[in-house]
């Protein structure tokens, strides 16, 4: 693709993530308003740079970040299945967006994170249901509201949402393969895009009448470990 194109896909891009996270930047927000002492509470931001730290960010809290990804320059490489490098109750917030999904034991990540909670401490988190894969090959779940809370059954839940319907998610399938697209692929998504942009507009219209809350592209959870 020559740089005409590479634009054109670039921006069908955005566009497309912009969709399947439809409800998440502003559900994050709430949140940190709601359970956040952001001036004084010790956090951790599992993940590092994108629009969800900048979310965190201008929501006045300057958390530590940790990621397995060294190029994505944390504070702290590591991950969360194993976070030794921190003492037990060290942090009084851990956000966990958008990452269990690529956790191969979110098991252990849960455990880990309860261990360096304080008591009463909270964790905010997100992660997709309805989606296609992405981050290939490092894409390993899809969690229901229900395994959500099996995995993090130590914790006491305080708020798990879904973050639209299952129209909603029917409509982000198709624009979400821009994220799949090899190379000599691009310019073919990004000429159907339009088309396709439309098809998943007539699909949201259809759960103004009669929303479907069989499915979601996502859920936004906070659970709080219990105090001592």
């Amino acid at each position: 693709m020559n740089r005409y194109w590479s634009r054109l896909y670039n921006k069908a891009y955005k566009i497309s993530k912009a969709h399947s996270r439809r409800g998440l930047y502003e559900g994050l927000g709430d949140s940190i308003d709601r359970y956040v002492d952001a001036g004084n509470d010790k956090c951790l931001n599992v993940g590092s740079g994108g629009v969800i730290a900048e979310t965190i960010a201008k929501a006045g809290c300057q958390p530590v970040s940790l990621d397995i990804d060294e190029d994505r320059s944390p504070d702290v490489v590591g991950s969360v299945m194993d976070m030794h490098m921190f003492p037990d109750n060290e942090f009084d917030v851990i956000f966990l967006m958008e990452v269990l999904e690529h956790v191969k034991n979110p098991f252990l990540a849960a455990d880990e994170i309860f261990r360096i909670l304080r008591p009463g401490g909270i964790l905010i988190g997100s992660t997709p249901f309805i989606l296609g894969i992405h981050d290939a090959p490092y894409d390993y779940y899809r969690f229901t509201k229900y395994g959500l809370e099996h995995i993090f059954e130590d914790f006491q839940q305080e708020m798990l949402n879904s973050r639209n319907d299952g129209f909603a998610a029917a409509s982000v399938i198709p624009l979400r393969r821009l994220a799949l697209a090899k190379n000599d692929e691009r310019k073919y998504e990004v000429l159907r895009f339009p088309l396709v942009l439309l098809a998943s507009w007539f699909t949201r219209l259809a759960a103004l009448n009669c929303p479907d809350p069989t499915a979601t592209t996502g859920y936004l959870f906070v659970f709080r470990k219990p105090k001592l």
